[in-house]
């Protein structure tokens, strides 16, 4: 007599776990929050303090940002002065991120390789650990008039957690192994995109009002604090998916193996096709993800001096507006598409897009070509997430903590040649044109549009077969057959 059913059900590990995706949505928002306290306050308060040494005691007499001066006149000497405050800012921002950047590869390639083995909550702890003891050491430097060399040893222990890329490879490689790998992975990707970057949007616009009414000292406190929540939140709330782990004995995993998973998949693992699609796209994340490396401070700076001379209250609102405009529209737009359009498409119509804003941003003169390069880039959102999910794809479920280390490590890379590449360009050619530093930045977002091209070409195949199987490789060998009632059970996943 049959005791077992010949028709089995899909796997519970491949299917949604909606409590868990939130969770994982919850750590992220908190972290944005916390930077989007932070970022700015460092910013801000750096090119204070950079005005003060450079203009000695006649910027003002309290730490507001507000009363920086936007010189226009450019034959007086307050006007050269304050040239050199935005320089001297920009090369310190480069020191600082290069500190941090360094350490960073180290603690990503440690944190990542160790995720598929240990779980990702040691991934969620150890960076925001980082990120809160860099907030610390920010707001005792604000208190109490610190030397600003203090604030090296909190970007290197933030670094050594690997800083933001920790967070969301943990985040990243939470939500792999709680989705199926066909379209929900897509969008639960870019669900945390738009979360964590709504709630960094929103908060920036009371970080603007924060700074410019109460100083820097309570926003890099509240910044510390939160961080604080966000442990606490993993502690107690985070869920491990053992399916998702390496079956290894912890006590025979060493950092050489945790090394050789991160690469594998680039060197050593499948055919050299399959190689050479990881390979190809790395590098649409690496053009993609470029500008990230250098935007944020240098478009603070940017908006803080001619032509816009912005206050904190005003950047805030700005960094709202492009903020939410992008996030808003980015999911459901992806939702959208996907019905008449594959990943592939949508992805090379973001990056696009993104090229042409940069082109509007370099170009900005007046406050509504800045408003109107924020709506050419609401259709921006999609590219970064729709290569991250591919390749997510293209590895087997077991290794995603790994494919998503080697993702952070390629922007460690790109932090570490990139960030003071920007801050020199940015130096170099503000006094013809400020804004040609984002004309760079369209120029490698173009790049990464070309090579999405051959990337998608070449991995249509691959994903159209991956929609109607419940596995995330893409080996290059046969496929399983499944019977149609099989098929049609998976189907009902979705």
């Amino acid at each position: 007599m049959e005791t077992k059913p010949l028709l089995q059900k899909p796997k519970k590990e491949s299917l949604l776990n909606i409590r868990n995706l939130v969770m994982g949505n919850i750590v992220a928002v908190l972290y944005n929050i916390a930077t989007a306290f932070h970022a700015p306050t460092l910013d801000q308060y750096l090119y204070k303090r950079m005005s003060l040494e450079v203009f000695g005691n006649n910027t003002g007499d309290s730490f507001n940002p507000a009363n920086v001066t936007c010189y226009s006149n450019k034959t007086s000497e307050d006007y050269t002065l304050q040239e050199m405050a935005q320089k001297a800012t920009a090369n310190q921002q480069m020191y600082f991120s290069l500190a941090n950047k360094v350490a960073a590869f180290f603690g990503a390639l440690v944190l990542g390789s160790y995720s598929d083995y240990f779980g990702r909550k040691v991934v969620f702890i150890l960076p925001a650990i980082g990120d809160m003891v860099r907030s610390g050491v920010l707001t005792a430097i604000i208190h109490w008039e610190l030397d600003l060399k203090w604030y090296y040893i909190g970007e290197v222990l933030c670094g050594l957690g690997s800083t933001s890329n920790g967070i969301l490879l943990a985040s990243y490689a939470y939500a792999a192994d709680n989705t199926p790998p066909r379209k929900s992975r897509t969008i639960a990707i870019a669900v945390i995109d738009t979360t964590r970057n709504i709630a960094s949007a929103g908060t920036s616009a009371g970080t603007g009002f924060f700074i410019q009414d109460m100083g820097y000292f309570y926003p890099s406190l509240v910044s510390a604090l939160i961080m604080l929540l966000l442990i606490l939140v993993v502690v107690f709330f985070i869920r491990e998916n053992k399916h998702s782990l390496k079956q290894t004995h912890r006590s025979k995993v060493n950092l050489v193996q945790g090394v050789r998973d991160v690469v594998g998949m680039y060197l050593f693992d499948d055919t050299c096709r399959v190689r050479c699609l990881f390979w190809l796209g790395l590098m649409c994340y690496f053009f993609s993800q470029m500008s990230s490396n250098g935007q944020l401070n240098i478009n603070t700076l940017f908006m803080l001096n001619l032509p816009f001379c912005w206050t904190p209250e005003r950047i805030g609102y700005f960094t709202m507006a492009s903020s939410m405009v992008t996030q808003v529209l980015g999911v459901p737009m992806i939702k959208v598409f996907q019905y008449c359009i594959g990943d592939e498409v949508i992805g090379l119509f973001s990056a696009f897009t993104v090229t042409a804003a940069d082109l509007l941003h370099g170009f900005a003169t007046t406050d509504w070509m800045m408003y109107g390069y924020a709506m050419a880039g609401a259709f921006s959102f999609a590219a970064v997430p729709v290569i991250r999910a591919i390749m997510s794809r293209m590895a087997p479920k077991d290794s995603q903590g790994s494919l998503f280390t080697s993702l952070a490590l390629s922007d460690h890379v790109a932090g570490l040649i990139l960030s003071p590449s920007f801050a020199f360009i940015y130096e170099a050619t503000m006094n013809f044109m400020r804004g040609f530093i984002f004309l760079v930045f369209a120029s490698t977002h173009l790049v990464a549009f070309v090579l999405l091209i051959v990337f998608a070409c070449l991995t249509y195949k691959h994903n159209r077969r991956i929609e109607h199987k419940d596995t995330v490789t893409i080996q290059d060998k046969e496929w399983p057959q499944q019977s149609s009632q099989s098929n049609l059970a998976e189907s009902t996943e979705m």
